[in-house]
């Protein structure tokens, strides 16, 4: 292969490399919006649901097997402040008002139909493609939404 062929060829990849990024911009762009658009018809059918949030990560070991990206079930709750929240949806302090669909706490006071819409959201959530939530909101991320807006923070695990 002479040096005009290489040369070709690269300016083809870069090219192709120009488009590319161009796509998934526009892709990211338009999967992010029409999740937060879902979440906003979600809260305002759920008017008792203040905060959703979710954590995503690649496991830095699992018994010798490949580790790979997944992103857990969301939790719902009616805290209105996420920061009083752990991130497996337990509250820092003991309240007898406040409850969450996950962790065990005050689970026996969560509406059903709020079980039940935290459910379909899972659904939703996880029929989205991991390599899209991934590049949406990273890896080792704390997703955590509520009227006000997203909140992306990094996540510690094991």
């Amino acid at each position: 292969m002479n040096d005009d062929a290489l040369n070709k060829l690269k300016e083809l990849f870069a090219e192709m490399t120009v488009k590319f990024e161009v796509i998934r911009t526009e892709y990211q762009t338009q999967a992010k919006l029409h999740l937060m658009e879902y979440i906003k018809v979600f809260l305002d059918l759920n008017s008792e649901i203040k905060t959703i949030r979710w954590v995503q990560y690649t496991p830095y070991f699992n018994d010798g097997e490949d580790c790979y990206f997944g992103v857990r079930d969301a939790y719902c709750s009616n805290v209105t402040d996420p920061l009083l929240l752990t991130p497996y949806g337990e509250l820092e302090e003991e309240s007898e008002e406040f409850w969450s669909t996950d962790g065990g706490w005050k689970e026996d006071i969560v509406p059903d139909s709020v079980f039940e819409s935290t459910k379909q959201l899972n659904t939703m959530i996880q029929s989205i493609p991991e390599e899209v939530m991934k590049e949406l909101f990273g890896d080792h991320s704390e997703i955590t939404i509520t009227k006000e807006g997203i909140q992306i923070e990094g996540y510690v695990h094991e």
